[in-house]
């Protein structure tokens, strides 16, 4: 599959639902043994209602604290919008976000970045300001708050200099904007109050993947031949506690890294084996890390840029969950997803929850446990 960022559509990638085809990974992982995988046990399939036929889903899939599964979606049955931003919910219910309705905006653009966290869902996107009149320079960026039920809570206007393409928000409610900044080629990585005003640039220093990947190539070949414009589309901002994880997707041999309100407290660089990237990040506690991996596949139809810069890569997904250390690393085990093969979307409470196509064509939500751990908790 052809992965291509389009600020427009979230990443521009439509996320299969069904089974895809069998990775076997390789034994040996820098020399050492590969840890051996557990599997999962899934349980009987739920189906999501008001969807008559499975849709198309864009773009990575963002979870909730819940378990539930939140995406962009083309083909929701409800909804006369072009692309509708729903969540699925574990009991089959969902929920649906109406960014296009904003009182003096209008001619909205599809979201740019969902982030999910502090019991809200907030959006990113652009759109006009309608009393500025006609010919006006009326287009800016915002970041819209709804409450878990749909609601819209909120809505911050930023300065038209901005063109942010990634958004985090700490438990404070101060945002993270990320973007490009052209003149010297690094993440322009700034934090704002939740009304918009600017407090400071958050600096990543050694960890900024654009200033990373041109000054040791070597360490990042792959990485190193991206575009600036696909390396910061590619990235994404996760809650992690009181702190946000900014993980580069789609590449490998670049840290993941945790932020606070000042800058960087830690990163790690997660030991992915070669020829793989990281496609689709799970969860996070204290001491490690879930993702799902990708080979990269060789292909001669990569989308390049006018500087012959990588735009979009081919991958196949890895049937196997990987649980990385955010100390140094290093692989601490991995978990085999099964024969059904659903692609991952989150991990909430110890169970694994994904998005399959059920047999009469209906999207279905599956969750599933490592039998060791489904045992309740005391």
């Amino acid at each position: 599959m052809m992965r291509a960022p389009d600020y427009v559509l979230l990443l521009g990638l439509a996320v299969s639902a069904c089974a895809i085809a069998q990775d076997r990974p390789a034994g040996y992982i820098n020399g050492l043994p590969r840890p051996a995988a557990a599997e999962l046990q899934f349980s009987k399939p739920t189906i999501i209602q008001d969807l008559a036929v499975a849709p198309s889903l864009i773009g990575k899939l963002p979870c909730g604290e819940d378990g539930s599964i939140y995406s962009l979606v083309d083909g929701y049955g409800l909804s006369n919008e072009r692309l509708a931003l729903l969540a699925f919910h574990p009991d089959g219910t969902v929920t649906s976000y109406p960014y296009r309705s904003v009182p003096d905006f209008a001619r909205f653009s599809e979201p740019k970045s969902i982030f999910v966290g502090n019991g809200r869902v907030y959006v990113l996107i652009s759109a006009e300001y309608v009393p500025a009149g006609p010919g006006a320079l009326s287009r800016y960026p915002l970041v819209l708050a709804f409450s878990k039920d749909g609601a819209l809570l909120s809505t911050t206007v930023f300065e038209q200099d901005l063109d942010p393409v990634v958004l985090g928000v700490f438990p404070s409610g101060n945002i993270v904007l990320i973007s490009e900044r052209s003149v010297n080629q690094e993440m322009d990585v700034r934090l704002l109050s939740a009304n918009g005003t600017p407090i400071r640039e958050l600096k990543l220093k050694d960890n900024d993947f654009l200033m990373r990947t041109t000054r040791t190539p070597e360490a990042t070949p792959l990485a190193s031949s991206f575009s600036p414009t696909f390396m910061i589309s590619q990235s994404k901002l996760y809650p992690s506690g009181e702190n946000l994880l900014l993980v580069p997707l789609e590449t490998s041999g670049l840290p993941i890294v945790e932020l606070d309100e000042n800058g960087v407290l830690h990163s790690a660089i997660p030991q992915v084996p070669e020829n793989m990237v990281l496609e689709a990040f799970l969860s996070s506690n204290s001491s490690s890390l879930k993702l799902q991996l990708s080979t990269v596949l060789r292909s001669n139809d990569e989308v390049l840029d006018p500087q012959g810069k990588i735009l979009g890569i081919a991958t196949r997904p890895s049937t196997r969950i990987s649980e990385f250390s955010r100390e140094d690393g290093s692989m601490l085990r991995e978990i085999e997803i099964g024969a059904q093969e659903p692609e991952p979307a989150c991990e909430a409470d110890g169970a694994f929850r994904f998005l399959t196509s059920g047999s009469r064509g209906s999207l279905e939500v599956v969750t599933a446990q490592i039998p060791s751990e489904s045992q309740p908790r005391e």
